[in-house]
């Protein structure tokens, strides 16, 4: 099967001080073309603005066809972006404030 779509399941619209963890991770979920959820999808994570780091960058998603980052955010006081992708999908946008 083909990955269909990348979903946010969790992690939106969170705030930390610069340079500090959310507290809520990032989860994301692959589904297939008829929304089943997709095991063992590599899923992508990136900071796409804002500085920062997420724990780990790279990872497949799991029986429920999730997989969780950890977002620590940049330094600045922006907006702080994450991109999360799979190969053959648009890469979902994620914000959050520093």
């Amino acid at each position: 099967a083909v990955p269909g779509s990348l979903v946010l399941v969790q992690g939106a619209g969170q705030s930390a001080q610069g340079g500090k963890d959310l507290l809520t991770p990032i989860v994301m979920r692959v589904l297939d073309a008829d929304g089943n959820p997709m095991e063992l999808v590599q899923v992508n994570f990136a900071i796409s603005a804002g500085g920062g780091s997420v724990t780990p960058g790279s990872l497949v998603s799991d029986k429920n066809g999730e997989a969780r980052t950890k977002w620590t955010v940049g330094p600045t006081d922006s907006v702080q972006k994450l991109e999360a992708s799979v190969a053959g999908l648009t890469p979902g946008s994620i914000a959050a404030k520093a």
